[in-house]
């Protein structure tokens, strides 16, 4: 994206004695080149229903991060789903700590 920068005072020779006209042109940022890279080596490799799939495993993960655990009987039920969460993705990171 190129730019120029002009300056209100370019006209005033006490102020501005040799005025310059500057071009720059700015690259992307790294963050957003390995965006576009992700996000289309990602999906293409995978298949609609394994996308699916970890979606619905992330969105059990969410919710059992969001669950209170304030009485005794929401502790049980808390410990439980970890479990299940386990056994069904054994090899999923983050379930393993």
């Amino acid at each position: 994206m190129p730019s120029t920068v002009v300056s209100d005072q370019a006209n005033d020779p006490e102020k501005n004695p040799a005025p310059y006209q500057i071009t720059y042109l700015l690259p992307p940022t790294k963050a957003d080149e390995d965006k576009g890279k992700n996000s289309t080596s990602k999906t293409s490799t995978r298949s609609v229903s394994e996308r699916l799939e970890e979606d619905v495993r992330d969105a059990k993960i969410k919710v059992l991060a969001n669950l209170k655990q304030g009485t005794e009987d929401e502790r049980a039920e808390w410990k439980k789903i970890p479990v299940s969460l386990k056994a069904e993705y054994p090899n999923y990171t983050p379930l393993l700590a």
